[in-house]
């Protein structure tokens, strides 16, 4: 049998990512050796300690997938000297709750756009499971949700949520747009 584990670690420590590493190989070592000593000594939890001598743990590796990512407008990539202007942040629970969340902002911390992921149950019937996207207003604040249902997309507003569609003059011509805004109080998810 093979696993590959993820192991999200946090600290207040000022260290680089491959020194967190490193520092979890060493916790790895001295767990090893620790679990042959105690094999060595017949005392303790002998059960835990042989299947930890049989494991064959390779190094912890620094996954390059960060969360947080500076990034810009995709045409200012051309210009190496330009600057970010924006963070993009991720947040992959896929593999633990089938969702993963995704969010973006200036990075002077104005508004960001927040769009969850997952599998919905279809709302037009209350039965099938439906790729879904969740767009937030805020952290708490749900604005709408976007259902797949066969070749067609869904928009479900949340409660206390308005759709108003505007025209506009736009630099391919007028155009139909909507503003979507939440009423004073709206727009929470429950």
């Amino acid at each position: 049998m093979q696993c590959t584990l993820t192991i999200p670690i946090t600290t207040r420590a000022d260290v680089t990512a491959q020194q967190v590493a490193t520092l979890v190989q060493n916790l790895i070592d001295i767990g090893l050796a620790d679990a042959a000593a105690t094999i060595a000594a017949g005392e303790g939890d002998l059960a835990s300690a042989e299947l930890a001598t049989n494991l064959n743990i390779g190094a912890p590796q620094v996954l390059d997938g960060d969360t947080s990512v500076p990034v810009k407008h995709w045409a200012a990539y051309a210009d190496p000297d330009s600057a970010h202007t924006h963070g993009f942040d991720i947040a992959d629970n896929r593999r633990i709750l089938g969702q993963a969340l995704m969010s973006i902002g200036t990075l002077g911390g104005d508004p960001t756009l927040s769009i969850g992921m997952e599998i919905a149950t279809n709302p037009l019937d209350d039965l099938e499971q439906v790729p879904s996207a969740i767009v937030h207003f805020d952290e708490g604040s749900v604005a709408m949700a976007v259902y797949r249902i066969g070749n067609r997309l869904l928009l479900r507003p949340e409660v206390a949520v308005t759709v108003q569609p505007f025209y506009s003059d736009l630099a391919r011509g007028r155009e139909r747009l909507f503003w979507v805004a939440r009423q004073q109080g709206g727009g929470r998810h429950g």
